[in-house]
């Protein structure tokens, strides 16, 4: 994948996939349900399902590899 490793800010991931800009402090709380519900939904995938990953403080990045 293109931006596999990457880690992006929560700011970013929410201009990416909702389309507006937003602050530092909402953009968590934007993301946290949508990331739940993308965990859950890969728990079908076992080789998938830990590759979303907290970067506490900052974002979120994509392990690949696998």
């Amino acid at each position: 994948m293109e931006n596999e490793g990457k880690v992006f800010s929560h700011r970013e991931l929410v201009l990416l996939v909702q389309g507006y800009d937003t602050s530092q402090q909402e953009a968590p709380e934007i993301l946290r349900p949508l990331v739940s519900r993308l965990r859950h939904k890969l728990e079908a995938f076992p080789s998938l399902s830990e590759k979303v990953v907290s970067v506490r403080g900052t974002g979120y990045l994509y392990e690949g590899g696998g």
